[in-house]
């Protein structure tokens, strides 16, 4: 025969049922709560916008000799070298030599990206940025744009200004649709940071594509 069942014995066993039966509650409002909570939104940086009149650029590059007056024949390839600034500014490079018509080519490209989520791809047309650029889209400038791409996305700069810094290729990849014959292009989202309130500056487009 079973064991006589008391009272007590019975009062206890409901008693630990109900309390399990409360926990298993409790678990399944907190995964409901769980699920219903919002997931945080992971947001992509757009660079600074600025009027069509003008082009930003980073104060840390003013201050530098990181785009120089380069004669073709003085052209050399560098390795983590010390690039003369001011300011308290502090590149270190290591690519080709970088001139003038590579920030020309690098501020177009920022230009047409300022509105755009940083990357991510994003398409231009040749012509469009030549027309920037104020060349005419021939053959010879289509190639001197693509050499300066090509220059732009082997590079590294690390820049220390303050409490910003970035390590990194001005474009960080780029290639040409063969179907669309646009160029798609990468910027690092990273650079946003040598785009702070006080970290760059306008530059009059008009004045600088009148300069040889």
């Amino acid at each position: 025969m079973p064991p006589e069942l008391h009272t007590n014995d019975i009062t206890t066993s409901g008693g630990r049922r109900l309390a399990q039966l409360a926990k298993l509650e409790a678990r399944a409002r907190a995964a409901n709560k769980a699920q219903l909570k919002p997931k945080p939104t992971i947001t992509t940086p757009t660079l600074k916008t600025w009027p069509d009149e003008v082009r930003g650029v980073p104060n840390a590059f003013l201050r530098s000799a990181l785009f120089g007056a380069v004669r073709k024949c003085s052209r050399t390839d560098q390795k983590m070298v010390a690039i003369n600034s001011i300011g308290g500014v502090q590149i270190s490079y290591t690519g080709t030599r970088l001139d003038q018509i590579d920030l020309s080519v690098w501020l177009s490209v920022l230009h047409l990206s300022r509105r755009q989520m940083l990357g991510h791809e994003l398409r231009y047309k040749a012509y469009g940025v030549l027309k920037l650029m104020k060349k005419t889209d021939t053959g010879k400038n289509r190639k001197l744009l693509h050499d300066r791409l090509l220059r732009l996305a082997a590079c590294t700069v690390e820049v220390v200004l303050g409490d910003t810094s970035y390590t990194g290729s001005l474009i960080k990849d780029f290639y040409k649709d063969g179907n669309s014959l646009e160029y798609v292009v990468i910027l690092d989202a990273r650079l946003n940071a040598l785009f702070s309130k006080s970290g760059f500056s306008y530059i009059d487009w008009s004045i600088r594509s009148a300069l040889d």
